[in-house]
């Protein structure tokens, strides 16, 4: 919500569907879902690696990137998007085409070293609200590559592309 905020005023833009789905997303499903998703974990990693230590955040980094957040966290973001910002059921499966695999990708680099420190360092009750602080940032970043849809996501692999 707020990392899109932050992003449409610098490209000095507005599109309040955006921001709205956006702050759906964050504010009203990541939260919770987090919590039971936190609690699910532990549980997990306790009957996966009952010995704890690295054995233990193994089993959570494997499981927070291989379940969480491909099958449960980026379709819940397409669904809100797609529900709020009204999008027909071709442009839903456009933008997912078009921005999945990259935002999947992008999503791995820029949560698995956070993840790594708050399953590894912080106690579970600081887990959910150091996702949240980071998870500021990580609107930003999602916003600035998926907040104005395919033709945007396009536009980067070309720069890219180009060395721009």
């Amino acid at each position: 919500g707020a990392g899109d905020v932050v992003v449409q005023h610098a490209a000095a833009s507005s599109d309040v569907d955006r921001t709205a789905a956006f702050f759906i997303f964050g504010g009203v499903l990541t939260g919770p879902i987090n919590y039971r998703w936190l609690d699910f974990l532990a549980a997990a990693s306790r009957s996966i690696a009952p010995q704890g230590g690295a054995a233990s955040l193994a089993a959570k980094v494997a499981l927070q990137s291989t379940v969480m957040q491909p099958l449960i966290y980026l379709p819940s973001f397409y669904l809100t998007n797609a529900l709020v910002r009204r999008w027909s059921v071709a442009e839903a499966a456009e933008h997912v085409r078009a921005e999945y695999a990259d935002t999947l990708r992008r999503l791995w680099l820029f949560w698995t070293p956070s993840v790594c420190f708050a399953f590894g360092v912080l106690p579970l009750r600081l887990q959910a609200v150091f996702f949240a602080g980071v998870g500021f940032a990580w609107n930003v970043v999602l916003s600035a590559y998926n907040g104005a849809g395919p033709q945007r996501v396009a536009s980067v692999s070309q720069e890219q592309v180009r060395g721009v």
